[in-house]
């Protein structure tokens, strides 16, 4: 039986038919794609004002505190210490002064301190600066022990040559005296002389003012990473 020429397609209408199809799927692949685009921007717009945020209230990157032995941030090794320590291999010979001087912390790893502390340290290690810079650490009482105030308590900078490789921040006790409770640092790393300004910040510790503070685990036996170019 024959069957009638309209029960096929032509080649014609073959041809037709895969062009509507090809050109649907093309609009579905565009139409995706900026479907796409616009979520990973809103995405990616979302991640770095929760970013900003974070940093503007000091909540970004937070410094380990009790492995402070390692690289951490722009940072060799950093830490929270009583005071600090120049070894004497610091000096040289006898009568010399190195060009490679740098600064151990005593008693690192502590964090909590009594009312009466006029002051403690931040003392950390550096890679070599391709030209000076500077340090700073801005310390802030937390009322409710998450949020900082909007006033640093206090603040000190430190400035480093190029061949200089360690150092310490000092924070000292306001003038009206430490309000027991909880106190947030942030560390900057910027140009000598410039302002305060939240990009700037490396890295966030925090410290507590209490009447009956915890020793810390000795940790001070363990050698803190160096850099080659320390002795």
């Amino acid at each position: 039986m024959q069957m009638k020429p309209s029960h096929f397609f032509s080649c014609k209408d073959t041809t037709k038919h895969t062009k509507r199809t090809i050109g649907f799927f093309a609009v579905c692949l565009f139409w995706g794609f900026l479907w796409g685009m616009a979520l990973g921007n809103n995405l990616a717009d979302t991640v770095a004002l929760q970013t900003k945020k974070e940093i503007a209230d000091g909540r970004a990157l937070p410094i380990d505190q009790t492995d402070w032995h390692n690289p951490q941030s722009s940072f060799m090794w950093v830490a929270m210490a009583r005071d600090y320590k120049m070894p004497w291999d610091s000096f040289g010979r006898q009568g010399w002064m190195t060009d490679d001087a740098y600064v151990l912390p005593v008693d690192p790893g502590v964090s909590e301190f009594t009312p009466d502390t006029q002051v403690f340290y931040i003392v950390f290690a550096i890679s070599a600066l391709d030209a000076p810079s500077q340090y700073r650490a801005a310390w802030y009482y937390m009322p409710d022990g998450k949020n900082r105030g909007s006033k640093p308590a206090g603040t000190d900078a430190l400035t480093l040559e190029m061949n200089e490789k360690s150092g310490y921040l000092e924070i000292y006790q306001p003038s009206d005296g430490w309000q027991k409770g909880k106190y947030l640092i942030r560390l900057f790393f910027e140009s000598p002389g410039q302002e305060l300004y939240d990009p700037n910040v490396v890295g966030t510790m925090e410290f507590t003012i209490t009447d009956h503070p915890r020793t810390p685990l000795a940790s001070s036996t363990q050698k803190p990473a160096e850099s080659s170019d320390h002795p």
